[in-house]
């Protein structure tokens, strides 16, 4: 905290030939204190968001695509594909969510590699949900979305008995 009171009243900026260290020591000491707090709050909170508020799942990237399934139809429908590195491994966490326009999605968790379906993934591991079909009426309508979805996509996951969402908030349209 010294250090940061030190630093601010040192401070030799110099704007249109006036010198804030001058401005600042003739502030009271209380404003030094608060400027050197607020400076110091501002960190904690950038390591925080940086380091521990998702720390168990980093998007790469969400897309998705439209196409026609059935050309008589014309039935069109998006698949949507989220590229994600797990940080745990899948003894300590389970995805059971993927919502999207507040519609419950049916998905598949496959690794970057391969288009096979994954039970068990380990730790620091790139993997995929490609979701492509929504649940059924009477089973979505059962489950409500999180009150907290304040994106476009919201995954849903299990870690240390506890549930926790993701929210991913845009997704990038690609081509047809």
């Amino acid at each position: 905290m010294d250090f940061f009171i030190f630093f601010i009243k040192n401070a030799c900026f110099t704007f249109e030939n006036v010198r804030f260290s001058s401005i600042l020591s003739t502030l009271p000491p209380s404003y030094n204190v608060f400027w050197g707090t607020m400076l110091t709050a501002s960190i904690i909170i950038l390591v925080y968001l940086t380091y521990f508020k998702y720390r168990h799942i980093k998007v790469v990237k969400a897309t998705a695509k439209k196409f026609v399934r059935q050309a008589h139809n014309e039935t069109a429908n998006i698949n949507y594909c989220i590229e994600f590195i797990v940080k745990k491994s899948s003894e300590a966490m389970k995805i059971d969510e993927l919502w999207i326009d507040r519609k419950l999605y049916k998905f598949k968790i496959t690794r970057e590699t391969s288009h096979e379906h994954v039970g068990v993934f380990d730790e620091k591991e790139s993997l995929k949900i490609d979701a492509f079909e929504i649940m059924d009426d009477h089973i979505s309508s059962t489950w409500s979305p999180p009150r907290k979805f304040n994106g476009a996509v919201m995954i849903g996951y299990w870690i240390n008995n506890k549930k926790k969402y993701l929210s991913i908030n845009k997704i990038e349209f690609l081509a047809a």
